[in-house]
């Protein structure tokens, strides 16, 4: 029994359900493919697949997630040009837009981001709804005396951009570090630079959907109950991966999700 009380009155029934269907295209990582909003703070309660008929392999997976996030993250490298950095490929969401980021090479920052010598910085990167890749920092000119306090500096994304990570850096003795001037050679321009990939969504799903000719297949849920649950600005994302000859026949996601909390539930 839902407890009224508790429980949002736009949730209406104690369990409800989506069906996603899935169109593939092969050779895609982490697509998102469905999007289901409930309105209410939700917990979802099972999920499972079917196709007709498949060809090569494909699964699924849920995610519980806001406006802005990633689905898969960017690792970040130094360039052959080393004042400038790469991304891998990756997935994440901004203002409701998901983007499917190529890589990408020889990036500049934003700005001429110092810091001073001998002293510690931080750089924050994030990407808005057209994909497009910008630096942020807590001080044009940083000049932390730790790096621990460089990082309890690191700001937050500007509203409808998602954060892809950042870059700790810790300015020679001898010269201070100025961006896309400086290299980011650890010894070189600069004592030590090292990046941090941003962190992921969490899964919904302990392992990913494996369609199967003709068989419904179920879902086994995380066992961690954060990755379950939503609120109501919240949505769940239902995501694909191809390989190079993935494909389906009438093939779909089902997902059941119901109100929290329920009647004496935490």
């Amino acid at each position: 029994m839902v407890n009224d009380k508790k429980v949002d009155k736009n949730a209406k029934f104690a369990r409800e359900h989506g069906i996603f269907p899935l169109v593939v295209v092969a050779s895609k990582t982490n697509r998102p493919f469905g999007v289901l909003r409930p309105g209410f703070k939700f917990r979802i309660t099972d999920s499972g697949c079917y196709t007709f008929d498949e060809t090569g392999a494909v699964t699924a997976q849920l995610l519980v997630m806001g406006t802005e996030g990633l689905i898969s993250a960017p690792t970040f490298s130094v360039n052959a040009a080393p004042e400038k950095f790469d991304t891998t490929a990756f997935v994440g969401r901004a203002a409701s837009t998901f983007v499917e980021k190529a890589a990408a090479a020889a990036q500049l920052f934003t700005a001429a981001h110092v810091i001073s010598l001998a002293t510690f910085g931080v750089v924050l990167f994030q990407m808005d709804s057209a994909g497009t890749i910008t630096s942020k920092v807590p001080l044009a000119t940083q000049a932390y005396p730790t790096a621990a306090q460089a990082l309890a500096a690191l700001p937050a994304p500007d509203a409808n951009k998602v954060a892809l990570g950042y870059l700790a850096i810790a300015a020679k003795a001898g010269t201070a570090w100025t961006a896309n001037t400086d290299d980011l050679t650890n010894g070189s321009d600069v004592a030590t630079a090292a990046f941090t990939s941003g962190a992921v969504t969490a899964a919904a799903l302990s392992s990913a959907l494996a369609f199967a000719d003709g068989a419904y297949v179920a879902g086994a849920l995380s066992t961690t109950l954060a990755t379950l649950k939503g609120t109501a600005v919240q949505d769940i994302v239902v995501i694909y991966t191809s390989d190079g000859t993935g494909a389906l026949v009438n093939g779909h996601v089902n997902v059941q999700f119901r109100p929290t909390p329920m009647d004496n539930e935490a």
